[in-house]
């Protein structure tokens, strides 16, 4: 196969505003244009895309870098290309960035250097994504916009994905994503979405891990099917309704949902694992997982945190457990884990609801009494009504499971102490009170002297986190809104 005639490529550099245009270039010009010309990489400086075997960079920096290094485009004067600053671009390195092409596979690579938008994904430092033809990248500051145009290399870049990995890896970029440029037959969700692999399977449908195939940005996708059955179509309705809705830290965040055909279709913020299995793999083979004291302290925080978000709207989730706590990253500056709630399907808009959900197990003790009863008589009891009380129990039981991962005791410069977890357990305890009203509410939690010491995965004071998160709409205009789009679509 002779490789692709990309002579013509070119890359538009398209401000968003008169000041921007007027700053970077002639005004007289739609776009700025530079074409891709095969240029010998020893010649020097050049006004246009020096193409190299492996790399294309940009020559208007005074200093000729290595090909590898790619390019970098800002107002630095490290910049290759150099954007004066003339006031409206506050960022010194405003989306500096470094896209490298592999001729053998027709791949072109942005690696971010400042940070960029590029769709809905956001790259921070290092972080990498394949461009594809089309793609445009936003940079941190509002006043640049890049949109790249090449050609569609097509079966040419599918038929070098090995060498194409193979060439990744040399780079050393860990976070580099392959997308095959080839058309896939399998039909795309939503026409922009395709299902890597099935993250898990439940009650009301599967779990998929899918990449945009416009943006390479990697998400999760619940799919659910309409059984025509009531109970699936209030969970679809629900998860549904609350997607614009719910917006904390610790919640996971929901894009948008779609409809194809018979099948909702649910985009999620991808997690890495849920908090149970996560913990576990970081365990060595064959020895007892430990998990450090402070590492709990800081998941049982961000818990509560959220739950009294939901609290404070009288919003019950009611299927807390470890397999509806997400774990979405590992900082291993602090090396603790930020965990976010999931699964909103059996959520409650009312402070007294009354129907009998949630997984065995992980019901509160009044709730599990009123099943057995209505087990028995086939009818829920007459006036049974609960409150969000039984969302404390159930987080009071996650917090007890979590403690067994913590060691009873730990070595201290040379000597052999106990592990602290009299606090920890203490608030278990009385989170998972028989009686509900004895049960500290997520706020009165999050008071607690042991909660409040925990320390913050991003390094955040308590008191800024909890302005953070408590800084969204209130209580009666999440509720106004959600029961809005439940009756219309009811309708």
């Amino acid at each position: 196969m002779t490789d692709p005639d990309i002579s013509n490529t070119i890359v538009y550099l398209r401000p968003r505003s008169v000041e921007a245009i007027r700053a970077l270039y002639d005004p007289r010009n739609s776009d700025l244009v530079w074409t891709i010309t095969p240029h010998d990489p020893m010649a020097g400086p050049s006004n246009s895309f020096a193409l190299h075997p492996r790399v294309f960079r940009l020559g208007f920096n005074s200093e000729q870098k290595q090909a590898s290094e790619g390019f970098l485009v800002g107002t630095g004067s490290d910049s290759d290309i150099f954007i004066p600053n003339h006031g409206d671009i506050p960022d010194p390195h405003p989306g500096n960035f470094r896209i490298h092409y592999n001729f053998e596979s027709g791949a072109l690579l942005i690696t971010a250097v400042g940070r960029l938008r590029i769709g809905a994904t956001v790259l921070e430092y290092e972080q990498s994504l394949l461009l594809m033809a089309g793609t445009d990248v936003e940079c941190e500051s509002p006043a640049l916009r890049y949109m790249f145009e090449f050609p569609d290399l097509g079966q040419y870049a599918a038929d070098h994905e090995a060498k194409y990995r193979a060439y990744v890896g040399k780079l050393g970029i860990p976070n580099a994503l392959y997308m095959a440029a080839s058309r896939s037959e399998e039909p795309l969700l939503g026409g922009v979405y395709k299902s890597i692999c099935e993250l898990g399977r439940g009650g009301f449908g599967t779990v998929h891990k899918a990449v945009n195939i416009m943006t390479g940005a990697l998400y999760a996708i619940k799919q659910i099917p309409d059984k025509l059955n009531t109970k699936f179509r209030e969970y679809r309705e629900k998860e549904r309704a609350i997607i614009d809705q719910l917006h904390h830290p610790n919640i996971l965040h929901y894009h948008h949902a779609f409809v194809d055909g018979t099948v909702l279709y649910i985009v999620m913020e991808l997690a890495v694992n849920d908090l149970n299995a996560h913990l576990q793999s970081r365990g060595k083979p064959g020895q007892q997982i430990s998990v450090p004291l402070r590492c709990i302290q800081s998941i049982a925080q961000q818990a509560l945190s959220a739950i009294e978000y939901l609290h404070n709207r009288d919003i019950t989730h009611r299927d807390l457990k470890h397999e509806n706590i997400m774990v979405t990253k590992w900082n291993p500056a602090t090396d603790l884990p930020t965990i976010k709630l999931a699964d909103f399907g059996l959520v409650s808009f009312e402070p007294e609801p009354h129907s009998l959900v949630g997984t065995p197990g992980w019901l509160a003790p009044e709730l599990s009494k009123a099943c057995t009863q209505a087990k028995r008589s086939k009818k829920v009891p007459k006036g049974f009504k609960y409150t969000n009380a039984v969302d404390i129990w159930a987080m009071g039981k996650i917090l007890k499971g979590l403690l067994g991962y913590v060691p009873e005791t730990i070595t201290n410069r040379g000597k052999t102490v106990p592990v602290p977890k009299d606090a920890a357990l203490s608030l278990s305890k009385r989170m998972m009170s028989i009686k509900p009203k004895q049960r500290p509410t997520a706020s009165l939690c999050l008071q607690d002297s042991w909660i409040s010491a925990a320390p913050n995965p991003n390094g955040l004071a308590a008191s800024k986190r909890r302005r953070s998160s408590s800084s969204s709409a209130s209580s009666a205009q999440v509720n106004k809104r959600v029961k809005a789009k439940l009756t219309s679509r009811q309708e």
